[in-house]
């Protein structure tokens, strides 16, 4: 059955599974993630609302193709991401990864904050996830919750470092985006350079003029863009 789908063959696959008479929940598995990986999550949908019995392995193939394939469903993925006896990482990054790229950052912090509870140690790609909910929350909230936000990211990234993750521009660019909205220069000037200097990544310097711009000091701004080796493009002079 993976043969067939690997090769897109869903109904050939479906019919060797008849073949076998009674499928268990090794086969049924099988056969759902097949149907998930050719797009088909109704009739994966349909066979494990008729399984006798689901592992947490059949509620993690369907978790995963509940965000695959219907983005919009996602609180589908989080009741049965509820029902899971045992969450792993991978379910753990599937569900606050589909809260965040729908804008529903607290609960995607929160669910960070659970799995950190649980001693599931965060990949790479949660720890990015969750400095931009960070980054968002920092940019909608009232005034007085900014800076809790702010906090949150600065604390989140150097929990990055410590697990030895190496950052990357988009990690770099969230906690810098908090800065900027909770006011915190100096912290953003020590990030800033620490792109360059620590991991060789080239720093976006839209970034930094908001970060001075935001904090009312404009010859600073000014300043920055005078020293950058190349011609501001229109998106930094407007910021």
């Amino acid at each position: 059955m993976a043969q067939y789908s690997v090769k897109g063959e869903v109904d050939h696959a479906r019919k060797f599974f008849d073949q076998m008479g009674r499928g268990d929940s090794v086969s049924c598995n099988v056969m759902i993630k097949c149907y998930i990986e050719n797009n088909s999550i109704c009739h994966a949908t349909d066979m494990f609302d008729k399984m006798p019995e689901r592992t947490s392995v059949t509620l993690n193939t369907m978790i995963m193709g509940y965000i695959k394939c219907r983005a919009s469903q996602f609180d589908v993925a989080w009741r049965l991401f509820e029902q899971m006896p045992e969450a792993n990482p991978v379910s753990w990054s599937s569900i606050i990864s589909v809260f965040q790229q729908n804008r529903f950052d607290c609960e995607s912090l929160n669910e960070f904050k659970k799995m950190l509870v649980h001693g599931i140690q965060p990949t790479s790609h949660l720890f990015t996830s969750a400095l931009a909910a960070c980054a968002y929350l920092a940019m909608v909230s009232p005034s007085y919750e900014q800076h809790g936000y702010g906090v949150k990211a600065m604390i989140v990234f150097h929990q990055m470092q410590k697990a030895r993750f190496l950052p990357d521009g988009i990690s770099y660019t969230g906690v810098l985006l908090s800065c900027s909205h909770c006011g915190f220069v100096e912290e953003g000037k020590q990030y800033f350079r620490s792109m360059d200097i620590e991991y060789g990544i080239s720093p976006e310097p839209s970034c930094m003029v908001d970060l001075f711009a935001r904090a009312g000091k404009l010859k600073e701004a000014y300043q920055f863009i005078g020293k950058m080796p190349f011609v501001p493009e229109r998106i930094i002079l407007r910021t």
